[in-house]
């Protein structure tokens, strides 16, 4: 039930745009009660979306247009959970800062008895009847008597359009922990032993079972941020969400970290990609530089793909594709198409002494997804270095300046987060998985920004950035031609270009789109003036 409610309640905060890849599904038949026959059960439009790792669907009634049912499908080949609202009833007015849901008694009046019709459709509707269900038997039935709208703990307001605009929060009492004394913590509790008690009375409820209820209701209100509602007299009530709590140190300029952490996850995103086998993640981060919507991340297996999906802190989904990289530093840049408010000013970038603090954004192990923010870690730049890494048997191609910074920020799916200073500007940019060639010891690194800004800029502008002989590194598994599938015309010039005498039929060239007759220019955007380049450049791709 409170996957489901949590669902249903992402889908009214976010809307199909940015709740996930949604989809609409078009008329399903939707179960009216335990006995209707699912041939003769009325249709309803569908919507479809992927949250998290869970596929979701919301039906509507068409007659108001509110949602009906709630399905959540988690394991492959089980049934969904479904979440069905039998009844919505009228938000009545009371005082000024509180409202209560009006009876059934009262809602059956003011319309057909479901609150669909009459006065009450006209009305701010909420949901006071919910059936929880597996396949065709219910295991759940849940009245809500009373609901109040009340202020936002905490003094939190409505969230501005622009981070930087918001006041600064209070985080006073934002999690709820135990001997709370805000009344979401009493509401909970006695949500709670109304579901259990709502439990024992249904029939279909397994006798060897408690449901959990007591450790939910004990438990998950420590562990889970409370969503409240504030009513407003002019429209329906707006729903806001606390945040977790955030330490309150200042910066060196009077904000505090848990302000500039929270305007600064804005920049930073979510990316994924390919990978997913041998170990390869198919996740990493990235940060926006500009306010056209370009992505600076760095070069790695997750953007070998057609389309890299861009996720933000807020729940919004960009579909991004590789615009240029630079082979030395080992960076990419990915164009978006779209713009965005929030980037990093690279004009407004800094670069830190040995000693400043600093604040590591990134993804790492993939924690976060959806709407949900990155991590953040607090550190300090301990020195500036030139790089002597490796990873395995491979060393790291870049051997420039670094940032050591003594955070652990060296994780899967980090590699192209953003380190900043503790007041938002943007330092450099995390690195990959390395260890130290001498030590042996992993390294904590990030790229200063000034060693790649002419890289960005070049990039941005349409400029092709060659391989250094210097940084030129051939793998112990380079792919090749044959592996590929293509067959070069004969190479018999001192610099004979590289035109396509065959491609064989079903293989990787085929399936590419390449022809016969083609003439290869770009190898992973690497120039490529004749067949002797074009074949050095395949040893230094790792098949």
């Amino acid at each position: 039930m409170l996957i489901a409610l949590r669902a249903l309640q992402q889908m009214l905060l976010l809307g199909p745009e940015r709740i996930g890849d949604t989809v609409y599904l078009g008329t399903l038949p939707v179960y009216a009660g335990t006995s209707t026959v699912l041939a003769s059960a009325p249709r309803q439009p569908v919507l479809q979306t992927l949250w998290y790792d869970a596929t979701v669907r919301f039906s509507f009634d068409t007659s108001t247009g509110l949602i009906s049912l709630v399905e959540v499908f988690g394991d492959a080949g089980q049934d969904p959970v479904e979440l069905y609202v039998d009844q919505y009833s009228p938000v009545a007015s009371g005082a000024a800062n509180s409202s209560v849901v009006a009876s059934t008694d009262e809602a059956d009046g003011a319309g057909d008895g479901d609150g669909s019709t009459g006065k009450a459709a006209a009305k701010r509707m909420f949901p006071t009847r919910l059936r929880l269900q597996y396949g065709t038997e219910p295991r759940l039935l849940l009245s809500i008597d009373a609901v109040r709208l009340g202020a936002a703990p905490g003094g939190l307001d409505k969230p501005a359009a622009d981070p930087a605009a918001a006041p600064e929060r209070s985080t006073q009492s934002r999690r709820l922990g135990p001997g709370s004394k805000q009344p979401a913590i009493d509401s909970f509790r006695a949500l709670g032993s109304r579901i259990r008690q709502d439990s024992r009375n249904s029939p279909s409820r397994p006798k060897s079972s408690n449901f959990g209820y007591e450790r939910y209701s004990a438990t998950v209100a420590k562990q889970f941020f409370v969503t409240t509602q504030t009513a407003s007299p002019q429209g329906p009530a707006t729903a806001v969400a606390t945040t977790p709590s955030a330490q309150t140190t200042s910066t060196d300029s009077g904000a505090s970290l848990s302000s500039v952490a929270v305007e600064t996850e804005m920049n930073i995103v979510k990316l994924y990609g390919a990978g997913g086998a041998a170990n390869l993640q198919a996740y990493q981060s990235g940060f926006f530089i500009s306010p056209a919507g370009h992505i600076l991340t760095c070069w790695s297996t997750v953007l070998d793909v057609d389309t890299v999906f861009a996720v933000t802190s807020d729940g919004g989904r960009y579909e991004a594709k590789v615009l240029g990289i630079d082979p030395n530093l080992e960076i990419a840049i990915l164009a978006t198409g779209q713009a965005t408010n929030h980037f990093f000013d690279l004009e407004k970038s800094f670069d830190p002494p040995a000693g400043s603090r600093v604040l590591a954004f990134s993804n790492l192990y993939g924690i976060a997804t959806g709407s949900e923010m990155s991590s953040v870690q607090k550190g300090v730049v301990m020195a500036r270095t030139e790089l002597n890494a490796r990873r395995g048997s491979f060393a790291s191609i870049y051997q420039g300046s670094v940032l050591i910074i003594d955070a652990m920020t060296n994780n899967p799916g980090a590699a192209g987060g953003a380190l900043t200073t503790v007041d938002g500007r943007l330092v450099g940019m995390l690195g990959k998985e390395m260890r130290d060639a001498s030590a042996n010891t992993w390294v904590n690194y990030a790229i200063p920004i000034t060693e790649m800004r002419v890289s960005i800029e070049g990039i941005i502008s349409g400029k092709s950035i060659q391989r250094l002989a210097m940084t030129q590194r051939a793998v112990d598994r380079p792919t090749s031609l044959q592996a590929l599938g293509v067959v070069l015309v004969p190479n018999v010039l001192a610099k004979t270009p590289a035109f396509v005498d065959q491609v064989q039929p079903d293989s990787v060239a085929s399936a590419a789109g390449l022809l016969n007759d083609d003439l290869i220019l770009f190898v992973n955007s690497q120039r490529v003036p004749s067949q002797a380049a074009l074949l050095d450049e395949l040893t230094t791709i790792d098949r």
